[in-house]
C-alpha cells in the first residue's frame, strides 16, 4: 500500500494544529506554532469551536447567530444562569469591522455585554462574565 504524500501532510498538519490548540487553550503560546497564524478561516473556525466548547462545559450555551438583514452582529451569544454575552470572534491581530463596532456599541447601549475573543486566552473574560 503507498502512502498518498498529500494527506500525509495533512495528517501531520491536523497534529500539530492539534498539539497548538492544546497548548494555547491552557494559555500558554510559543513561537514554535506562530507559522499556525497565518490561515484566518482555520483559525476563527477553532477559535469559535474553543469558545463553544469552554461554555458548554462551564454549563452554558453557545449559540451561533445568524441574523439576516441585520449586517455586522457578533458571531456569538453566550447563555448562562440569566447572563448573555454577545461574543465576536476574530483571527489574532484583526479588529472588528466599524459596522461590528456599531453593532456592539448598539448591544452595550440597551444593557448587554460584548466582548471580542481574538485568541484563546481572551475565552476566560467569556466565562468571567457568565459567572452567576
Amino acid at each position: 500500500m503507498t502512502t498518498d504524500c498529500k494527506s500525509l501532510y495533512k495528517s501531520e498538519k491536523n497534529k500539530a494544529y492539534r498539539e497548538y490548540w492544546e497548548q494555547a487553550s491552557k494559555g500558554v503560546t510559543t513561537k514554535k506554532f506562530n507559522h499556525f497564524l497565518i490561515g484566518p478561516q482555520m483559525l476563527e473556525k477553532h477559535l469559535e469551536q474553543q469558545l463553544k466548547k469552554a461554555v458548554e462545559d462551564a454549563g452554558g450555551w453557545c449559540i451561533k447567530l445568524v441574523s439576516p438583514g441585520n449586517a455586522g452582529m457578533p458571531d456569538r451569544l453566550c447563555l448562562k444562569a440569566g447572563r448573555a454575552v454577545f461574543v465576536e470572534v476574530k483571527q489574532p491581530g484583526k479588529h472588528p469591522r466599524q459596522l461590528q463596532l456599531h453593532r456592539m456599541n448598539q448591544l452595550r447601549r440597551h444593557g448587554f455585554t460584548t466582548l471580542v475573543v481574538d485568541e484563546p486566552v481572551r475565552i476566560k473574560e467569556v466565562l468571567d462574565a457568565l459567572k452567576d
